[in-house]
């Protein structure tokens, strides 16, 4: 227990640390000390992760690949995390690596197919894809789950003014 605690004590400092500081790569890198004394305990994966996701947002791409690493390590954890896979997504798109940013984003849908949040990042991704049909797609979805929704200016902004939507 005592052991446990203080490794617990030590993460919760970091995350302190990073909220004051906002120099979320130090802290990522710190964290990796917690989660290697105790790998198995999926929040201190995830919480490394997104420090490192905060720091490639910020305007450092060079952790971009130790996020993906820290989040496929807690993926292998708690493989349906919808919340994990979307921002997973999130650093794949800022690599570069589209086909494999939109199938994960595609993982989150399945895992949670009501948000029209993540139907709308899918819709963002088809667009900058120029995929019109998964424009469409998301689209109808997002009018399906909450017709609100349609009042995002950029739900206005469709490649095809002549896309229907359907009364949810």
């Amino acid at each position: 227990g005592f052991w446990s605690s203080q490794i617990y004590a030590d993460y919760v400092r970091i995350l302190k640390e990073a909220a004051a500081s906002q120099n979320y790569i130090a802290a990522a890198e710190e964290m990796g000390r917690v989660v290697d004394a105790d790998p198995a305990l999926a929040l201190y994966s995830y919480e490394q992760a997104f420090l490192y996701g905060m720091g490639a947002v910020a305007g450092d791409p060079s952790v971009i690949a130790s996020g993906i690493a820290a989040y496929e390590h807690f993926l292998g954890l708690e493989p349906a995390n919808v919340v994990a896979l979307t921002n997973l997504s999130a650093l794949y798109w800022q690599a570069g690596q589209i086909q494999v940013a939109v199938e994960t984003l595609d993982r989150a849908l399945t895992g949670a197919p009501e948000s029209w949040q993540l139907a709308l990042l899918r819709r963002r991704y088809a667009l900058e894809q120029g995929d019109t049909a998964a424009v469409r797609a998301m689209t109808e979805r997002i009018s399906v789950l909450s017709s609100d929704a349609l009042l995002l200016p950029e739900i206005g902004q469709l490649p095809d003014e002549a896309i229907e939507v359907s009364a949810p």
